[in-house]
């Protein structure tokens, strides 16, 4: 590079600020436009200090209740603490730690618990990832400039904008992950106690933010092993390097512990909650499969397939989504191909061994032994970042050589589009993410148009969640009868009309049989029924 210390040229500065401006302001806009889903009802809940069984137990009761009475679960309970947070977390939800939950909870206490308040926590902590990115490329590249068109990518970054704006752990994920391998970088050059205790302390944090934490740090395991001469089939003896990694990491694991055990004393919650993840997806015969996920998934990092969105039966759109994937995947195999080739070892090895660690975690037991983990991109989230790290290195090496032109294209095109797709969900109400519960908008609206509606459901699979993330969709005036399976409701006189969401089939067949009503499909939607008429 001609300057390590800055960047080159003027356009490129006036770039990189200005992608940094727009994607901070991207990050705030609209926070409460976006449908406050299933996983963030369940934030809600858990900040509010129910449990799940203590909501269903009281609220399921077939009492007619308002939005306004469930809405107590979603709001912080004064007469309950950060313990029953913590507690509620620990009994049914314990594959997610409970930092971002206190943090968010002691967050509601001191700025109040609308929508925008609850986000605007992930949204602020998304702001420490450019300082975060800074000081890792710092560290790994000894490169200022690098820094910067790296925190331009982060902030133009549909990936990272998204889970900015929603009230789950993964903004808090993508920084902790960041502090914990800047840490490690400068506790290998600087060899000082002092470093590597603040190593110990990033890895506490990383690991309490979020499980698959336990990927990032085994793959810091395998970077210092690698640098300590490790080779397969030809022994190891740590040196001081490997020693006050191993202390540091026992240390930070010691700290964990109490976690872990409470994973290990309740991993059949862990199971009920995450066995959608195991369900198989073929490698690559099919329309839903595990190749074309993973292809699509990885644009996601820099753009999406909004910019190419001409509708849904454009004979252009599927095949312009796949020129985006595959320019995403050539350019993101081509820069990881450029670092190993022009690095040394100990910044290639510790790139590739941030995204190896998760990836091949996750891919290899989808390919054994069938599942979808790898799938999921916000799992991937330390794999995304050592893939931005390896494109910011390649454009920012590039810019110096002989293809200028066509790299100044690229990094104009990456952050553009980018900015692009952020700006176009900014105001969309529901996100590629939200497929779960992705009706409930329609038919919340179906509901809020009748006069006097009265709104009947059952405790049967999701619905408990889909009922919390409704009440920030349905008006006031809107009634509700919630049952437990595989009791029915006695529906009361006095309703406009009244509407049935998501019944089991036990509840159908209760409500048309036993009760003997007539069920009529609502068009807008298929997770809502209307009692039409009584068969006599």
């Amino acid at each position: 590079m001609k300057k390590k210390d800055e960047l080159p040229w003027n356009w490129l500065r006036l770039l990189v600020v200005s992608t940094l401006v727009l994607g901070t302001f991207l990050r705030f806009i609209n926070l409460d436009h976006k449908m406050y889903w299933y996983d963030e009802a369940y934030t809600s809940l858990r900040i509010s200090g129910y449990t799940e069984a203590e909501y269903i137990q009281q609220a399921f009761n077939g009492r007619t209740v308002s939005v306004s009475d469930l809405r107590k679960y979603q709001d912080v309970n004064p007469e309950k603490g950060w313990f029953d947070t913590v507690k509620g977390l620990a009994l049914e939800e314990p594959q997610h730690p409970p930092l971002y939950f206190v943090l968010v909870r002691l967050w509601v206490q001191g700025f109040g618990n609308s929508v925008t308040v609850i986000r605007s926590l992930s949204a602020v902590i998304s702001l420490l990832i450019f300082p975060c990115t800074y000081w890792l490329c710092l560290e790994l590249f000894q490169s200022p400039a690098i820094g910067w068109i790296a925190m331009a990518l982060m902030a133009a970054s549909p990936f990272h904008v998204l889970y900015a704006q929603e009230a789950r752990e993964y903004s808090l994920w993508t920084v902790t992950t960041l502090v914990a391998s800047a840490a490690l970088l400068r506790a290998l050059r600087l060899k000082t106690g002092l470093g590597w205790g603040a190593y110990a302390a990033a890895s506490v944090l990383n690991l309490y933010t979020f499980l698959f934490s336990m990927l990032v740090t085994i793959g810091h395991g395998v970077y210092v092993a690698v640098l300590e001469g490790f080779r397969p089939g030809k022994g190891f003896r740590p040196g001081k390097r490997a020693t006050a990694y191993l202390l540091a990491t026992a240390a930070s694991l010691g700290l964990f512990v109490p976690w872990l055990l409470t994973v290990a004393l309740n991993v059949s919650q862990v199971e009920n909650r995450t066995g959608w993840v195991t369900q198989p997806l073929p490698l690559w015969s099919g329309e839903d499969t595990l190749m074309r996920r993973w292809f699509f998934n990885l644009s996601l990092v820099f753009t999406n397939q909004d910019v190419f969105n001409f509708g849904p039966d454009h004979p252009l759109t599927f095949p312009a989504q796949v020129m985006l994937a595959v320019s995403i995947t050539a350019l993101t195999g081509y820069s990881i191909y450029f670092l190993c080739r022009t690095t040394p070892p100990q910044i290639w090895g510790f790139v590739l061994s941030l995204i190896g660690a998760t990836a091949l975690a996750l891919t290899l037991p989808d390919l054994i032994s069938g599942g979808q983990r790898s799938t999921i991109p916000r799992y991937l989230i330390p794999s995304y970042l050592g893939i931005q790290l390896a494109v910011a290195y390649a454009v920012t090496t590039q810019l110096t050589h002989s293809r200028q032109r066509i790299w100044r294209v690229i990094l104009v095109v990456l952050t553009s589009s980018g900015l692009l797709c952020c700006a176009i969900s900014s105001y969309t109400q529901i996100g590629w993410h939200n497929a779960f519960g992705a009706e409930n908008p329609k038919a919340a609206r179906v509901v809020n148009r009748a006069e006097r509606p009265l709104v009947i459901t059952d405790s049967s699979d999701q619905n408990p969640g889909h009922m919390l993330s409704l009440t920030h969709l349905l008006d006031a005036r809107v009634q509700l009868q919630l049952v437990r399976e595989p009791n029915l409701p006695q529906i009361p006189d006095g309703f406009s009309e009244v509407f049935v969401f998501s019944p089991s089939d036990s509840l159908k067949a209760g409500l048309t049989q036993a009760l003997d009503y007539q069920l009529q499909p609502v068009a807008e939607t298929n997770t809502l029924w209307r009692i039409e008429t009584v068969r006599r």
